[in-house]
């Protein structure tokens, strides 16, 4: 189990230079390296991006992404066969930081994930055409699914 919380301020998401965001891609390229994790929690960190090894987490069966609405992309979550449970936030509390992308829920929503049983996939800005759709078929384990 790792717990890496609450690594960033909202005020320094806007002072956030060049520097910052590699250091955390650093950090996450570490962790990836870490194949008998089981747990892990990056909440509250505002990460850019979750790097293309981060599926090499192959025994992970919780993920905490919440409090990161500056994700711009996430890997293929297919490839974390064991992940049972999956919390995901879109809005962070602050009005200073800008909302994860409509695109990265429809994606998770999507992905095929058969042993996953709890996904919350809260606090989402969506537009008022877009409809987001339960998963069905690609999550057959699902108990819990909060949006």
């Amino acid at each position: 189990s790792l717990t890496v919380k609450n690594c960033a301020e909202p005020t320094a998401y806007e002072k956030a230079g060049k520097k910052n965001k590699d250091d955390k891609e650093k950090t996450l390229r570490i962790i990836s390296k870490m194949t008998e994790l089981r747990k892990l929690d990056l909440s509250y960190n505002y990460l850019y991006t979750l790097t293309d090894d981060f599926v090499n987490l192959k025994n992970l069966g919780f993920l905490r992404l919440s409090g990161n609405p500056t994700l711009q992309n996430l890997p293929d979550f297919s490839q974390l066969e064991k992940l049972r449970e999956l919390y995901f936030s879109g809005e962070s509390s602050y009005s200073n930081v800008p909302s994860a992308k409509p695109e990265l829920l429809k994606q998770i929503l999507s992905t095929n994930m058969p042993l996953l049983e709890t996904l919350y996939a809260e606090r989402w800005k969506i537009g008022e055409n877009d409809e987001i759709s339960e998963p069905h078929k690609n999550m057959p384990n699902l108990k819990t699914f909060k949006k």
